[in-house]
């Protein structure tokens, strides 16, 4: 009853505010503008033709810019076309009265092998941003995390529709990419390197319940799954190239919105009228607290605090080039107290108090400065901060297990790490056929790691990290680009870091192979990967077995992750909108670091299946692992009103450890499937209903079953290693729905959309758990049907 009084407040307040603000809805205008550059050496193409079929065309200036004034309302096509590029359509372009539209445009210089060459446009919306990437790239949209089912405007989980992406789990936007560990995939923030940018996320890891990053701000970004190209590196299993946009350079506008991630305002515009500098920066706050006294439950029974911000400044001037800072932050806290307890819950144990505080923060500054047309450098710094505050308290029963009797201090830990980031690209292009990039970076990392937990063994705390320094990660990379003809495309490039904590390093070799038919690509793309070790894990404090006092850091040493990729590839464009795409791959993963003994079988391949990171000392690497699987996308690009989208990957995930027998590793979920699509109903001229339906499978979980006998005399969950992921809960699925209505009004635009996750209310298995109270093992099940409403006006 609380959730349908909840909607009927929310629509009664919809339709008074409409009826207040849209009392002069006219045939609105509104103005298109952006910049056209050269893919390849970013620089501005003045002269560039833009053109709105049949409505307005104009010119770029001597900096790429262009601008249409007096554009009608709703989705509009743009062409783009240059002498001697290929020329881009960008179709269904959303235009709305409350906010300009910009389109910045990257167009690919043609390579002329004939006497005549006839050049029309092609709407492919397949290619990345990054014209290195050859094979396992995908370009997502900002309006494709709005307008996905479940998504919740958050880019990690609009990547799991993708082919070769995964998850099986409700609560956190954890990735896993072709088998590998959530840990192996890394954040770039306009070319920077950021931590984990999620609330409640530990160090190390790369997931939390709720994204930090604002889709409000994001530009079109590219997501890599594998074979990266040599610019990317200390990466194993998946990148997201996100792009923060520029604000608005010649008008004002602003943003609130109401929903799940809570409640947030942002503003945009010129510092002055005469520059082309700008502003954007947004802020958030829960709401979590709200949905929560209305009975709408997303999992636990704590109340997760949290707000963040981002924002982005945008200078040119002629002698410094183009200047843009940005940042991000966030800070987060939740109690997960097992003593108050009544129900299941998904992140809360009923033997445990749990307090958990986190921060988040990082600022960035890129300099493009440009020699001449063909030759430029990026200049970048940035300071990046991460905190984390965790107290654990056992809970101790008394001899009925009905009342607490006391607690105690079982761990706590207080992380903070402090990186500092300085590099340059250099970039030049020789001609329409090669171009080269080369680059230099410097990470130094100011650590203070302490954490304990208590050891019954020796009936007092045992001290797991104490660790205060600095260390560093220096790399470099070069990378070229050969056009043959206008068929065959090669990239090659060397990637090299040293690790100045044990001064261990990695030289790399890439290469990507394309060949191009009229609507077929066919791509290769080799390489070798490896990736650093947490930094917790280096730095876990050995223990003397008898007295259990520290010994020293005996994973200090440790090398690399390392692996060897091969991806083969198979697109083919059928007709304008519609795209097949497959690819198989081959992944094969050593350097592992492992438990030596025959009985073990640890693996840090592993790791990131749960929270945190396994504070496991004595560690080698010798372990392995492979990775092999097949994906195929079915897609037809949103046009006519309509789009859809099917994705299917069936792999195998295994690794080997301490005991030398090959395992499924804990991400081999086999197979996942993908499909949605949606339609947008035009309501009179400008408005809009929107449906989009979802269908999610995939594998269940791989588990360590617990032995409950041995529990039951432990009086704490003991688990059967022997039997170590050949097992995993019931197979995961659910049918998701969102319904959006948009309207136009003279000079602001209003978007409602209501999403309904597990419609069905599919019961999928969270977790399997011993219950000392029961003293037996217990299913925990995910979220069930969750609904989220969301209200936003741009203007």
């Amino acid at each position: 009853m609380k959730l349908f009084t909840f909607l009927r407040l929310v629509f009664s307040a919809v339709f008074v505010f409409v009826a207040s603000v849209n009392y002069a809805q006219t045939d609105g205008i509104q103005v298109v503008r952006g910049q056209v550059i050269d893919k390849t050496s970013d620089f501005p193409l003045m002269g560039a033709l833009v053109e709105i079929d049949g409505i307005a065309k104009t010119m770029t200036d001597v900096d790429g810019y262009y601008k249409l004034d007096s554009i009608p309302l709703g989705r509009q096509t743009i062409i783009i076309s240059f002498f001697g590029f290929q020329p881009v359509i960008k179709s269904n372009v959303l235009v709305t009265s409350g906010k300009q539209v910009e389109i910045n445009v990257a167009l690919e210089e043609v390579v002329f092998t004939m006497e005549e060459v006839v050049i029309t446009g092609k709407k492919d919306k397949s290619k990345t941003n990054n014209e290195n990437i050859s094979v396992s790239g995908r370009t997502f949209s900002i309006e494709e995390s709005k307008r996905f089912a479940s998504s919740k405007n958050d880019p990690a989980r609009m990547v799991q529709n993708f082919a070769g992406v995964s998850t099986s789990a409700d609560d956190r936007n954890d990735i896993i990419v072709r088998g590998n560990s959530p840990l192996g995939v890394q954040y770039k923030l306009d070319g920077i390197v950021i931590p984990n940018p999620n609330h409640f996320g530990t160090l190390g890891t790369t997931g939390g319940p709720i994204s930090i990053l604002n889709n409000n701000n994001l530009a079109n970004s590219d997501f890599l799954t594998g074979a990266f190209p040599a610019e990317y590196g200390n990466v194993q299993a998946g990148v997201f190239d996100l792009k923060l946009r520029t604000g608005n350079s010649e008008k004002r506008e602003y943003v609130t919105q109401l929903g799940f991630n809570g409640l947030e305002l942002g503003a945009e515009g010129p510092f002055t009228k005469k520059s082309r500098s700008s502003y954007v920066a947004n802020y958030r706050y829960s709401t979590l607290g709200v949905f929560d006294a209305l009975g709408i439950s997303f999992g636990t029974a704590a109340i997760p605090q949290y707000q963040d911000g981002t924002f982005k400044l945008h200078f040119k001037t002629p002698k410094t080039g183009t200047i843009s800072v940005f940042g991000m932050g966030g800070v987060s806290f939740i109690e997960l107290l097992g003593s108050e307890l009544d129900s299941d819950d998904l992140f809360a144990e009923n033997d445990e108090d749990v307090r958990f505080d986190s921060k988040m923060a990082v600022v960035g500054v890129n300099q493009l400065l440009f020699f001449n047309d063909e030759t430029s450098i990026r200049n970048f710094f940035s300071f990046s901060g991460s905190k984390t505050d965790i107290l654990q308290h056992d809970l101790l029963f008394d001899s009925s297990f009905t009342e607490v009797d006391s607690r105690r201090l079982n761990y706590f830990n207080e992380f903070t790490q402090q990186s500092y980031t300085v590099g340059s690209e250099f970039k030049k292009k020789y001609s329409a056929r090669l171009n080269t990039t080369f680059g230099v970076k410097a990470d130094i990392h100011d650590f203070n790691f302490v954490d304990s937990v208590y050891s019954d063994d020796y009936n007092n705390y045992r001290i797991l990290r104490s660790f205060d320094g600095i260390t560093s990660m220096l790399s470099a990379f070069g990378h070229f680009q050969y056009k043959f003809d206008e068929y065959w495309i090669l990239n090659g490039g060397i990637y090299s870091q040293l690790f100045t904590l044990n001064n261990t390093y990695v030289v790399e070799p890439r290469v990507g192979v394309q060949y191009h038919l009229k609507k077929q690509i066919l791509s290769l793309g080799l390489g070798m990967h490896s990736q650093q070790q947490p930094f917790q894990v280096y730095l876990v404090e050995s223990t003397n077995e008898l007295t259990g006092e520290s010994i020293g850091l005996t994973n200090k040493n440790l090398d690399f992750t390392k692996s060897a990729h091969v991806v083969l590839g198979y697109d083919l464009n059928l007709g304008n909108d519609w795209r097949i795409k497959a690819e198989t791959y081959f992944q094969y993963i050593y350097n592992v670091p492992i438990e030596l003994g025959e009985e073990n079988t640890f693996s840090m391949l592993n790791a990131g299946a749960d929270f945190g990171i396994p504070s496991v000392d004595s560690l080698i690497n010798n372990g392995r692992g492979q990775n092999v699987g097949i994906e195929l996308t079915g897609e037809k690009f949103y046009s006519k009103g309509y789009y859809f989208l099917s994705t299917f990957s069936l792999y195998n995930s295994n690794y080997i450890a301490g005991d030398k027998k090959w395992r499924n590793s804990a991400f081999n979920g086999n197979y996942t499937w993908n499909i949605l699509g949606g339609k947008e109903f035009k309501i009179g001229k400008h408005n809009a209903i929107e449906l989009d339906l979802k269908y999610t499978a995939a594998g269940g979980k791989r588990i360590v079953p617990i032995d409950l006998e041995r529990s039951l005399l432990a009086g704490e969950a003991e688990f059967d290693d022997s039997r170590a992921y050949e097992s995993r809960l019931d197979g995961y699925w659910r049918f998701d729905i969102r319904l959006g209505f948009r309207k136009e009004g003279k000079k602001i635009t209003q978007e409602w959309a209501f999403d309904i996750q597990n419609v069905t209310n599919r019961q999928n298995i969270f977790s399997q758990e011993f219950d000392i109270k029961k003293g037996s093992i217990q299913t925990t099940y995910q979220l069930g049907m969750f609904p989220v409403a969301q209200y936003r006006v741009t203007f």
